[in-house]
């Protein structure tokens, strides 16, 4: 009989008195033991990586007595004499005790430092194969993190625990039929909870064209360089866009951002601190990071646009033209909005896109005489009269923005 196994046997005998120690707010002396086993996958590759995925349900004992359901993948490196060194193990759990809920992760503890052993074999049997997994973690070789939602409310812990398993089967034509197999594990120790101590965000700096989005990721870490798990991120974006946002970090202590970059050229500063006491308020000694953004115009292709009328419901007045051999530009434009009593006069091309009969330009302009930029956007659908109708938008850095259809007049991308 394995240690392992033997202190289950312990801890199964004086299941009373731990349950009169223990919390049942904790996952402490909790034990878990399945012989329900199905084996996902297995790729047994003694000369390289070895990956096993294991379904496990049974029983659950200690201060949370009930049943559990747990997804196991285990990674291991090449294997000698039948045994190799696991790599990885993630685990997904919960836990059903009566009225209350368990659920979390658990992963391996410094696999680089420490020998957990995994083996595994396939061979022929006829037109089948038998199959063989064994992995174990023990002296507390996983930390786990969990959430236990009670009626009287919800706790979250971290702490360290012990695994084994062993399964044997068969597989014919892909599917294995899992003959013995048996899993354990024990919830050895309940750990501070992690404090957050840095924030990184990555990418520390990026580029990104007008108007696409830009995601980040916020790593979180302890002052061991842990990662700290479930963390509220709060992010700020200022500079050419605007924008926030939060999110929160998962058990790899990481989570991610984004947000729609301005339209028009520009750097942006995002901004982001770990809000420890989730009261959306960046104190002192909550850490925090940064990252820059750069916001540039896409590349030019060739083309030529021209065009006169009125859009929109308003009929506003326009008369634009444009082209591009890819590298130079030029073109002008006279918008007038007489009701917003807005007049823009374009006086370059610095950037020009065409794609079929649709087309994005930029530039400098002048609105009621202020220096701003601009973006026009149009869209060819025929000749006067077709349908749908020539449509047109412009927009400006200064913050006028009008669009609509032609109603008067004619686009011609060429």
């Amino acid at each position: 009989m394995s240690r392992f196994f033997g202190l289950l046997v312990v801890v199964t005998a004086i299941a009373a008195a731990v349950a009169s120690s223990a919390s049942a707010d904790s996952l402490e002396f909790e034990f878990l033991q399945g012989s329900d086993v199905t084996l996902q996958e297995l790729q047994c590759n003694p000369e390289g990586t070895s990956t096993a995925t294991f379904v496990v349900r049974g029983e659950a004992g200690g201060p949370h007595p009930g049943t559990f359901e747990s997804t196991v993948r285990a990674t291991a490196g090449p294997l000698a004499f039948g045994e190799g060194r696991l790599l990885e193990l993630n685990e997904n759990f919960e836990i059903v005790s009566g009225d209350t809920l368990i659920t979390g992760t658990k992963n391996l503890v410094l696999p680089e430092e420490r020998f957990y052993p995994f083996s595994c074999s396939v061979t022929t049997a006829g037109d089948c194969e038998d199959v063989f997994v064994q992995a174990s973690a023990p002296g507390e070789g996983l930390r786990y993190d969990a959430t236990i939602s009670a009626p009287e409310g919800t706790t979250r812990e971290s702490g360290l625990a012990e695994f084994s398993i062993n399964v044997s089967g068969t597989r014919c034509g892909g599917e294995t039929q899992v003959t013995s197999a048996f899993m354990e594990q024990f919830f050895t120790t309940v750990t501070p909870p992690r404090e957050p101590a840095t924030v990184v965000l990555s990418p520390e700096t990026a580029v990104n064209t007008v108007g696409t989005f830009h995601e980040l990721t916020a790593s979180v870490s302890d002052e061991s360089g842990e990662p700290v798990a479930d963390a509220i991120v709060r992010f700020g974006v200022s500079g050419a866009s605007s924008a926030t946002g939060f999110c929160q970090t998962n058990p790899a202590g990481e989570c991610t951002f984004s947000y729609q970059v301005a339209e028009f050229p520009g750097e942006d500063t995002i901004s982001a601190y770990v809000d420890v006491d989730e009261d959306g308020v960046q104190d002192e000694l909550e850490p925090a990071g940064t990252a820059t953004k750069a916001i540039v115009l896409p590349a030019s292709t060739t083309g030529r646009t021209t065009g006169s009328g009125k859009y929109g419901a308003a009929e506003n007045v326009f008369e634009l033209s444009a082209r591009s051999d890819g590298s130079t530009h030029r073109g002008s434009c006279v918008f007038k909005d007489k009701a917003g009593n807005v007049t823009i006069k374009c006086l370059d091309v610095i950037a020009y896109v065409q794609f079929e009969n649709t087309v994005a330009f930029y530039g400098h302009a002048e609105q009621n005489g202020v220096p701003t930029l601009y973006r026009i956007n149009v869209e060819d659908n025929g000749q006067p009269g077709s349908s749908p109708a020539d449509f047109i938008s412009i927009t400006t850095a200064a913050g006028y923005a009008s669009s609509g259809p032609v109603v008067s007049g004619d686009v011609q991308v060429r």
